[in-house]
């Protein structure tokens, strides 16, 4: 994983400039308060982005070092659990850091744990020991290979995304499986930072002529950017919809029209039948980050518009009438 992630990223921003977590920063629908915050230290995200970016390179070869092995590999374990807490604390990318953080424990040295045992020696005295199991079976040999064709699959895919030219026969054949197992891996996120970003807009215009905000249950339309536009999604679920309702695509075009139902609904749900919605008007407010100092560059845009029954009648009757 770390690898992959940090031989990606080979952009300008990574590798020359540094201007990488600025720009990380900046996506603001994962961006928490915090890492909002760092955007005041323009010179420190530029160190840390070099530090990133050797750390992911690098810093897996030192687990192996043949000297002071145990010292090493605990101090880069500790790092490593350092990093992905930091990423904690400046992004919300749901389990991911906590997820890691637990995966590096299994690779402590036995010297760690022994220092532990005897500091919860009380602690361990009271559990009551694991039951061995005999793995010398057939059903272990086929855990085993089964482990080992995955492990394989994981590198191929990986590889394929570090040299696309050179395993271009790495294609939709061989990626159906992991996307049907959801075993897909990809690891280059932000190696080619993300300068486009923007939030949603839900304009309906009620049959009185007023106009509302359906994200913001009824208040008026306010085109200004949310001070906080992550506290917007409930969970890592809605924030990836969201994310993906956003994209220039045919998949998104097609589901926008069931967000608006779904949103007339809960509406219409919620007032009672009062305060009917004539029409709903979808629009994203994109905001293109443009190299520091200067101010990221907002613009307007309509995404998908909400015919009203009476504008659709009008409609079919000029039709029949042609």
């Amino acid at each position: 994983m770390y690898w992959v992630s940090g031989f990606t990223k080979t952009d300008p921003l990574w590798t020359e400039t540094r201007w990488a977590l600025y720009y990380a920063l900046n996506v603001d629908h994962i961006a928490s308060g915090f890492g909002k915050w760092l955007l005041n230290f323009p010179e420190l995200l530029r160190w840390l982005s070099l530090a990133t970016l050797w750390l992911e390179c690098w810093g897996p070869f030192l687990l192996f070092v043949p000297f002071f092995t145990a010292r090493i590999r605990t101090l880069m374990i500790l790092t490593f659990i350092g990093f992905h807490f930091g990423i904690f604390l400046c992004m919300d990318v749901g389990l991911f850091s906590w997820v890691s953080i637990v995966g590096w424990t299994v690779f402590l040295p036995g010297s760690v744990w022994d220092w532990l045992g005897k500091r919860f020696r009380l602690l361990a005295a009271k559990i009551p020991p694991p039951k061995i199991h005999d793995t010398k079976t057939t059903y272990a040999a086929v855990l085993n290979i089964a482990v080992a064709i995955l492990l394989v699959y994981g590198l191929l895919f990986n590889l394929q995304v570090m040299w696309p030219a050179d395993f271009n026969w790495f294609g939709h054949r061989w990626k159906s499986p992991g996307y049907a197992l959801r075993f897909e891996q990809r690891w280059d996120l932000f190696a080619s930072p993300v300068m486009r970003d923007g939030w949603l807009i839900a304009a309906a215009t009620l049959e009185n002529g007023s106009q509302v905000d359906l994200h913001h249950g009824g208040q008026s339309v306010n085109w200004e950017k949310p001070a906080m536009l992550s506290d917007r999604y409930l969970n890592t679920h809605r924030r990836m919809y969201f994310a993906n309702l956003k994209q220039p695509s045919k998949t998104a075009a097609a589901h926008r029209q069931f967000y608006v139902a779904y949103l007339k609904r809960d509406w219409h749900e919620r007032n009672e039948g009062q305060r009917r919605i004539q029409n709903v008007d979808l629009y994203i407010v994109t905001e293109f980050t443009k190299p520091y100092p200067e101010i990221p560059e907002q613009k307007r845009v309509l995404l998908y518009r909400d015919k009203s029954r009476r504008e659709l009648e009008d409609i079919w009757n000029d039709f029949l009438d042609e």
